[in-house]
């Protein structure tokens, strides 16, 4: 049984009014490729198809050109998408009834009963071999929310469990009632395990970290979205994140890439070969150490980087320093642009050794349900992180009269 493990598409994703779909289209195309070469029994993308929960048409119809691409670059494998946090689970099922003729399986949301308990056997799926017989199940589980994970009939929680560690445990025991040929059972989900690597991973709004130990012990493979740096996390089963096939952020910087698996029955151990994806404009930070300080390192940094072609560029610079924000910018975006190069922004440092965007402090969800930092507070970080610099006054003004309105109105 061998199947290739992708996730976090964010289709769609503009980066600093950059319109992306060229080089998304590009790794579609090598992951194409790659199904064409490979020839897997199973295709599994787990959640963030989308950047946005409304996404654009364009975006639209590269993941319908995807999965046509995919299936016909290996039509006997089975296809199975589960959502993401960014994706709208409405818009994702809308035209499951026509994807399925092409057996591709899209679980946007828990399935619920009328009484409005887990319909277990909706998540299961059973994956045939390239000679229709079957090859494995897999456990298709969408993004959900810890308190929105809906209760098993008939089941109750036991000291300590919570609604997510109920559902995957009595998930999997249904699994292994079905697996009566001991085929190898792959868990999917979209959420964060404790220990993993978010290093680059911009969070507003903190993360929900499960414990390993929610996920239950009763799979071989556990192909996970939502963390965009490729990893194996945890100790007692194969856990993976195959990471997004492409930056989203300058700070992603690592080698990115898909997840070819292979495995003969439950309880073998998976073999994981990582496949990189090349980016086709990458995204480049100037200097590679360190922080511009001057207008004659500003140009020496320019001199160096003659050579870049079709790439993001974002420079970093002190923050305490002489040089003006606007000269810097139009001198940069002037620059790059005779280079086919699209400029994004200045990145402002303290000083050499100041944290990267993704370790500035995270905000917790507990700090927001606990009013200890406000939507205002919030919204000033992202735009620092965004822009490389603090909200305008008048900005804060209006948001928070804005805020204050909304609230009168409840």
């Amino acid at each position: 049984m061998k199947f290739l493990h992708t996730s976090d598409w964010h289709l769609g994703h503009v980066l600093y009014g950059y319109d992306r779909e060229e080089e998304q289209r590009d790794f579609v195309n090598q992951i194409v490729a790659i199904v064409a070469d490979q020839k897997p029994d199973a295709f599994v993308l787990s959640g963030d198809v989308f950047h946005t929960d409304n996404p654009d048409i364009d975006a639209q119809k590269l993941f319908i050109d995807a999965m046509l691409g995919i299936k016909e670059a290996n039509p006997a494998m089975s296809i199975i998408v589960t959502a993401g946090n960014h994706d709208s689970y409405r818009r994702l099922e809308v035209n499951n009834d026509l994807w399925k003729q092409f057996d591709v399986n899209i679980v946007g949301v828990i399935a619920r009963n009328e009484g409005g308990c887990a319909c277990l056997d909706r998540h299961i799926i059973e994956v045939p071999d390239k000679t229709g017989n079957p090859a494995a199940y897999v456990l298709a589980v969408p993004h959900a929310f810890s308190q929105n994970f809906p209760l098993v009939e008939g089941v109750e929680m036991e000291d300590g469990e919570n609604r997510p560690a109920v559902f995957f445990r009595e998930l999997q025991k249904r699994a292994e009632e079905l697996d009566t040929a001991g085929l190898p059972i792959i868990l999917m989900a979209h959420l964060a395990v404790l220990g993993s690597d978010s290093t680059g991973h911009d969070f507003i709004g903190g993360l929900d970290n499960y414990p390993e130990d929610v996920l239950g012990e009763g799979y071989d493979y556990a192909a996970l979205g939502h963390i965009h740096r490729p990893q194996n996390v945890g100790s007692k089963r194969m856990i993976r994140y195959s990471g997004t096939p492409v930056p989203v952020s300058f700070d992603e910087a690592y080698p990115h890439s898909v997840s070819m698996v292979t495995i003969d029955k439950y309880g073998d151990v998976p073999v994981v070969e990582a496949i990189e994806i090349k980016n086709l404009h990458p995204l480049i930070t100037l200097p590679e150490k360190g922080c511009i300080k001057s207008k004659a390192e500003l140009e020496q940094v320019l001199t160096e980087a003659d050579s870049y072609n079709g790439c993001y560029i974002r420079l970093n610079m002190e923050r305490n320093n002489d040089l003006n924000m606007a000269e810097v910018e139009n001198r940069a975006d002037e620059f790059f642009k005779e280079r086919n190069c699209k400029f994004c922004y200045v990145n402002l440092k303290t000083n050499d050794a100041a944290a990267t965007d993704s370790e500035r402090a995270e905000v917790s969800i507990e700090d927001i349900k606990t009013n200890k930092i406000s939507p205002i507070d919030i919204a000033k970080m992202h735009y620092e992180r965004l822009n490389g610099c603090e909200m305008p006054e008048q900005m804060q003004k209006d948001l928070t009269e804005l805020y204050l309105e909304l609230l009168s109105d409840k």
